[in-house]
């Protein structure tokens, strides 16, 4: 298990709080709608836009240590794409007939075990094709290759596209049940972080995340009266 996951479960239990507690402590503390430790942990925070943290502990080897894009979410399910993944895959190996990739030294990344063969894009564009649909800003989902060919062709391809093979997806209400149980830490993405061209520290942040929620777990305990301790 990582040190510092360690050391953030010891800080936990110094306050006398488990994962599970400090996420009702604040509960009932932060009113109606900040459930398991504050906006971290709220489904009600789930929508387009919002990265998805897999926590330390996560069992499931598909996601230990990812981050994932939402890229949409509804009552129907949702879906999004594993951000820092990188395949060994070149884009020309797989666009064979797409010039701009032929030229280009990207590699595909891993979206998630859902359909590994479907190809998937983001891409930075203020007027994408009408078939693209905005996840934040100026990024946008796309499956029209012009909107991935426009992006391939300009000088700073690395940072307007990103392609995935596969994509993660949740039934109706499953992602709502994980957040709360727990798998899951949200907080609001950008843009310059989707496409940062590897990914791989991007994980990482998930410890700064979790050290805010026991500060903020530990800072609401009320002191002890130390005259009132003594004298009993």
């Amino acid at each position: 298990m990582n040190l510092r996951w360690l050391a953030f479960l010891a800080a936990l239990l110094g306050a006398g709080l488990t994962l599970a507690s400090a996420g009702s402590t604040l509960e009932g503390s932060g009113g109606a709608g900040q459930a398991r430790g504050g906006p971290e942990r709220d489904p009600k925070k789930l929508r387009p836009g919002v990265f998805l943290y897999a926590v330390p502990e996560m069992g499931d080897p598909n996601f230990a240590e990812t981050v994932v894009l939402l890229v949409s979410h509804d009552k129907a399910g949702a879906m999004g794409f594993v951000v820092n993944r990188p395949t060994r895959v070149p884009l020309r190996e797989l666009l064979k007939s797409t010039p701009e990739a032929e030229k280009s030294e990207l590699r595909f990344h891993w979206g998630g075990p859902v359909q590994p063969e479907a190809v998937h894009a983001l891409v930075r564009n203020n007027w994408p094709s009408q078939s693209a649909r905005r996840v934040l800003g100026d990024v946008y989902v796309t499956g029209d290759m012009a909107d991935v060919r426009e992006a391939l062709g300009r000088p700073d391809a690395s940072t307007k596209v990103k392609l995935f093979t596969g994509y993660t997806g949740w039934g109706g209400g499953q992602l709502e049940i994980e957040v709360r149980a727990g798998a899951w830490i949200l907080e609001p993405a950008d843009a310059r972080s989707v496409f940062a061209p590897d990914g791989l520290d991007l994980w990482e942040r998930v410890y700064e995340i979790l050290e805010r929620l026991v500060a903020r777990v530990t800072g609401m305990r009320e002191p002890i009266d130390e005259s009132s301790a003594v004298e009993a």
